[in-house]
């Protein structure tokens, strides 16, 4: 096996290891929360809140369904899927921000700071612009100057 070949099979597998996700999420004895449930890419800091999400939702739903718990297990997945997969794909573009490190270390520093920023697609400017208007005028101060 030539080495460009390997390197292909080892990503491959590191990806498939690293952005696991199961469905459904529950069998018959077994429900699945955090990590156990699905890999988020540990760059955006999430894992321990959607475990906790994860089981607070369980609780709800297991109160909400009065005993019928195939029905709460129904309504748990129904109600996380949506949060779990939008958390999951930022989580997969922070982890290709990461995969390109290299190209991002060769932007100059506003820049830089900028595609971090915006790296998992979560935080826009507007956004952005709420939590550091400085950093945002200054930012664009400074890349106007470049630019112009």
């Amino acid at each position: 096996m030539e080495r460009e070949e390997f390197v292909q099979l080892f990503r491959e597998f590191l990806e498939r290891l690293l952005v696991s996700k199961l469905d459904p999420y529950h069998g018959e004895k077994v429900v699945l929360v955090g990590d156990a449930l699905r890999t988020a890419h540990f760059s955006i800091g999430s894992g321990t809140r959607l475990a906790f999400e994860d089981a607070i939702a369980l609780a709800q739903a297991l109160r909400d369904q009065g005993g019928d718990v195939p029905s709460a297990l129904q309504a748990y997945e129904t109600a996380r899927r949506p949060i779990v997969e939008k958390l999951v794909a930022a989580a997969n573009r922070s982890a290709q921000w990461y995969e390109h490190f290299g190209e991002h270390m060769l932007l100059d520093p506003w820049r830089l700071a900028w595609s971090y920023i915006q790296r998992s697609g979560r935080v826009d400017v507007d956004r952005l612009g709420q939590v550091s208007p400085r950093f945002v005028a200054q930012y664009e101060a400074r890349i106007s100057n470049i630019s112009g």
